[in-house]
């Protein structure tokens, strides 16, 4: 905390990048915990996944939370008098860098390095981030915080605010290690994909091939003093380690708000997008444990030769996301 007398901290932006299924929204719930710190989650869904039904993680109907309530109203009547905000009007349907399943063409734009001026349009996107940054700048000033957190993890979302941003933009790179988030994949698929066989593996391991291809990207435009890489398993493991390791990057303590040796608050977050053991799970939980994962991944043998096999041909694979990875 800072020193009686010292200046108030500069307002920033703090931006989870981040693998799916890489613990980020856990990590950003702890973070939140911070003093003088705001968690909104994946701000990127915040008008998506807003209507009557919605639920904060802390069991209030998202209209009726003491949080979320007055801020959307606040910004409601900031947006009508001119500034630049979002809208949430429950009828907003996604914006086009934000949807989840972009067109084929879009895809491949992305995967072939066209810029995201040329695929969405440069007074897009600046709208784009006019709106999303006044609302951080609202959620600061109703909250007293100096530091707003967007779990978005999207890499193309950091691209835009990298171009051009009212606040100081920080990235925490997170991510976990590679088989694990590939088995973590792999675990949806069986669940959600009744099609899925264990011969569709390689696609999977393109699949993180290509989150870590786009990673790499939007890292590259960031000033390395502004980019802290997370491994999940030292965060999970070594919760304590990784308060003192942020407090040095960010030069002001920073806890998690640990009621035991791993064990985090739940009770002051208000998040509704994102992860459904965020927005469902939580609600009237105090704390949660962290839990170091498995050191086998859940993966059958044949599923693990083809990961084993892919990682001989590419070194991401076998190191995941490092500073070195990213410059190389």
């Amino acid at each position: 905390m800072a020193e009686r007398g010292a200046p108030p901290p500069e307002r920033g932006l703090t931006y989870i990048l981040a693998l799916p299924y890489s613990g980020s929204s856990l990590f950003a719930l702890a973070l939140g915990n911070a003093d003088g710190f705001v968690n909104l989650g994946e701000m990127n869904y915040l008008e998506n996944d807003l209507n009557e039904r919605r639920t904060c993680s802390c069991g209030a109907l998202v209209t009726e939370c003491a949080f979320w309530g007055p801020l959307i109203a606040r910004a409601k009547a900031e947006r009508a008098a001119g500034r630049p905000m979002l809208s949430f009007d429950t009828s907003t349907r996604l914006r086009a860098v934000d949807r989840r399943n972009p067109s084929l063409a879009t895809r491949l734009a992305l995967i072939f390095g066209r810029s995201l001026q040329g695929i969405y349009g440069a007074e897009d996107l600046r709208a784009y981030r006019q709106d999303h940054i006044g609302f951080m700048e609202l959620a600061l000033e109703e909250t007293g915080s100096h530091e707003v957190i967007d779990a978005a993890k999207n890499a193309r979302r950091l691209q835009v605010f990298a171009e051009a941003s009212d606040l100081p933009l920080r990235v925490i790179a997170m991510s976990r290690r590679p088989v694990d988030a590939f088995a973590a994949r792999i675990k949806r698929a069986r669940r959600r994909n009744r099609y899925y066989r264990q011969a569709l593996a390689p696609a999977y391991v393109f699949w993180l091939l290509h989150h870590y291809r786009q990673m790499r990207s939007a890292l590259r435009g960031i000033p390395p003093r502004s980019v802290y890489y997370l491994n999940y398993e030292d965060f999970v493991s070594d919760p304590k380690g990784t308060e003192k390791a942020l407090s040095r990057w960010y030069g002001r303590t920073v806890s998690f708000g640990r009621t035991g040796p791993a064990d985090i608050r739940l009770d002051q977050a208000h998040v509704y997008t994102g992860n459904i053991w965020i927005t469902r799970g939580t609600k009237g939980a105090e704390t949660v444990t962290l839990r170091p994962p498995p050191k086998a991944p859940d993966l059958t043998r044949f599923e693990l030769a083809q990961f084993r096999f892919f990682a001989l041909l590419f070194p991401v694979l076998r190191h995941g996301l490092t500073p070195r990875r990213v410059r190389s």
